[in-house]
């Protein structure tokens, strides 16, 4: 186990070897949004590539015009810092040089907890799949273009989604004040 201590304003991140994080990460305020479906779908594939070098499992994912939410099994050591180095300054420089704007920060930050039990893993689940409607950007879970609720629905069928969102209701896990 290993603690990241925060700069200023910036989370505490543990980095817990082998264990299953929900990590969120938001596009700054000053920064791109990835309103196109291609830019996201674009960012999407950089996420599964960084994650894939990292020797991580992505379990879920959801990725939203103004911030995105996964569910993934990590490596060992150190690993959460510099893979997310990699996933934002990657995509940041990729999606820069796409736009012709050199040097400018996508990602705010990001942050991570560290899954406890099952109920918790199919609770982030869920939450990650029902995200995109919670946000008004489409009607239905199946309609959005960018998460793996449609993965899992062709891979399990939608008896075993239905099952997940019966057994396993989600709570707003929105931080307040």
């Amino acid at each position: 186990m290993e603690y990241r201590r925060p700069r200023r304003h910036h989370p505490l991140h543990l980095c817990v070897d082998n264990s299953i994080y929900f990590l969120t990460a938001r596009i700054r305020g000053d920064g791109p949004r990835l309103e196109k479906s291609e830019t996201r779908l674009l960012f999407l594939n950089h996420l599964k590539k960084k994650l894939s070098d990292a020797s991580c499992v992505l379990y879920a994912w959801a990725v939203l015009p103004d911030h995105y939410h996964i569910l993934f099994q990590g490596g060992s050591g150190g690993f959460l810092g510099p893979l997310m180095q990699a996933v934002h300054g990657g995509f940041s420089r990729e999606f820069n040089r796409l736009e012709g704007k050199p040097g400018r920060r996508v990602f705010q930050n990001y942050w991570d907890r560290c899954v406890r039990d099952r109920r918790d893993f199919y609770s982030h689940f869920n939450y990650i799949h029902q995200n995109p409607v919670k946000h008004g950007l489409v009607c239905g879970l199946a309609d959005y273009d960018c998460s793996s609720y449609l993965y899992w629905r062709e891979k399990k069928g939608e008896r075993w989604m239905d099952s997940c969102f019966e057994l396993f209701p989600i709570v707003d896990f929105t931080v307040r004040g």
